[in-house]
């Protein structure tokens, strides 16, 4: 906290602001509500300023999630309960900003999150201070959800986020990080995105280091480059020319909405190719001309 206050920054932290009860939310994201105040009273204790939370997907835990402990609590109350301890926690800390992390997959899309945000205004009479987005990118229609995300944001004047983030299973840092850069690419460049807030996070053990922001492999140079020259982010020359499939035309035995063969040779490991049945199914790779293959590297999406 010293060093923080001694260098001018912001101190924020992301906690599950839910209670469990006894028949649903135990042990699920979003739901660790009582820990929440003890967490604030400890910065205000050490002698810190907490300046913001960003609240661990409530929304989606609390009212789609189907699992075990679900709960399918409605929009109201999800926001009456958030809404409660964002002003419990402004007791300890006045000047504190809440917003909020969803993840959009499935049936939590763009339209369910305009809901969200319009139900919590109607019933707490103020605004989550933004909501950031944690995308689904198997999703290959995902740039348009985030799209439309910005508008209703925009209509509602609450900033949107994106966090940039490479696949957990990426090989290396380096291809984590191409990863995370094609996406910055072909949300910015490519769609037209203009989120408000970028977020730079990993909670994978990757990157495996932050500095020195000159280390293509260091997170401080990927923060570095998408502020100046965000065409350099993604996949490098060498990866392109190692990767002879890349973006190559591919035909399948079968395919499914969403997941056809282009997904298999996009350099992203995140989507996928999907037969949608049963073995035995084919995919073929068109190179175009001949090479001399060093190595084929099959990655497998199989449930």
């Amino acid at each position: 906290i010293k060093a923080i206050r001694q260098r001018g920054l912001g101190l924020a932290f992301e906690h599950g602001p839910l209670f469990p009860d006894a028949t649903c939310g135990q042990y699920i994201e979003g739901f660790a509500g009582e820990g929440f105040l003890k967490a604030v009273q400890r910065v205000k204790d050490a002698g810190g300023t907490l300046n913001f939370i960003a609240l661990d997907e409530p929304y989606y835990w609390a009212h789609f999630y189907d699992g075990d402990q679900a709960c399918h609590w409605s929009t109201e109350k999800i926001a009456k309960d958030v809404g409660n301890m964002i002003l419990q926690a402004q007791e300890i800390f006045p000047d504190l900003i809440v917003g909020d992390i969803e993840p959009v997959t499935g049936p939590a899309d763009a339209a369910a999150y305009k809901v969200w945000l319009e139900t919590f205004r109607a019933v707490n009479g103020f605004d989550l201070a933004f909501l950031h987005l944690d995308m689904d990118w198997s999703n290959p229609n995902w740039p348009s959800e985030a799209i439309q995300m910005e508008a209703y944001g925009n209509e509602l004047d609450i900033p949107i986020g994106m966090i940039y983030i490479g696949n957990g299973f990426d090989q290396d840092n380096a291809t984590w990080l191409a990863t995370a850069g094609e996406r910055v690419k072909r949300y910015e460049l490519e769609a037209g995105g203009q989120p408000d807030h970028i977020i730079f996070q990993s909670w994978n053990d990757k990157p495996d280091h932050v500095l020195p922001e000159s280390d293509p492999t260091a997170y401080t140079w990927f923060v570095k480059t998408y502020f100046e020259d965000q065409s350099s982010l993604g996949l490098d020359a060498e990866m392109v020319a190692r990767n002879l499939a890349l973006n190559k035309s591919v035909s399948s035995s079968r395919e499914i909405a969403g997941n056809d063969g282009s997904r298999a040779v996009d350099g992203d490991s995140g989507t996928f190719w999907s037969s949608g049945d049963d073995a035995p199914q084919w995919i073929e790779i068109d190179l175009g001309k001949p090479y001399d293959i060093g190595a084929i590297r099959l990655l497998t999406s199989q449930y």
